[in-house]
């Protein structure tokens, strides 16, 4: 069984989203076309759009568990080995 801190889920979908938003930053930037080409521009203005609502979304979570003091929440995240039964389901089997 793993538990994993909601608090830096938070924070590294937070980063996550930003790194992605500095590298279409850098891609917008960097274009070596000289004419703007429109499907091109439009992919970049919703790779954009996409990445600024992930940033968004990840600043709004952080401040909700700031906010509300509760960052000593936990996600149980289950292990699945090969081979293995869930401790959920380790005694609902026929025998």
């Amino acid at each position: 069984m793993r538990v994993v801190s909601l608090f830096m889920l938070a924070a590294f979908f937070f980063l996550g989203a930003y790194t992605v938003k500095m590298a279409v930053a850098f891609w917008i930037r960097f274009s070596s076309a000289p004419a703007p080409d429109a499907i091109r521009s439009s992919l970049q203005s919703d790779a954009w759009a996409i990445a600024q609502t992930g940033t968004t979304i990840g600043l709004v979570i952080l401040t909700l568990l700031m906010y509300t003091r509760r960052q000593d929440l936990f996600v149980v995240l289950s292990e699945i080995r090969k081979g293995e039964e869930s401790h959920a389901d380790a005694g609902s089997g026929p025998e």
